[in-house]
């Protein structure tokens, strides 16, 4: 948790702002996952700091969502583009 916390901190993943009136604030949560091995045995502990999203309504809360998609042909054709 530590680790995840200050990559956050580091990278400025967020700034606190005043709440608007009659907004409600967006809950977090941690999520732990144990990442195994080939064997099956543990080999490393992640936690994650996630916003409950679900909470939210589009129009309201939020206008549009995006999520930037790249996929791997496409970098290696502007590579190949760039040679």
């Amino acid at each position: 948790m530590v680790e995840e916390y200050d990559s956050i901190m580091k990278n400025d993943a967020w700034e606190i702002v005043p709440r608007p009136k009659g907004k409600y604030v967006i809950g977090f949560k941690w999520v732990y996952k144990m990442k195994h091995a080939d064997g099956g045995s543990v080999y490393k502990y992640k936690a994650i700091f996630v916003a409950k999203g679900f909470s939210q309504i589009m129009g309201v809360d939020y206008e549009e969502t995006s999520s930037p998609l790249v996929r791997y042909y496409s970098i290696r054709t502007i590579l190949a583009l760039e040679t």
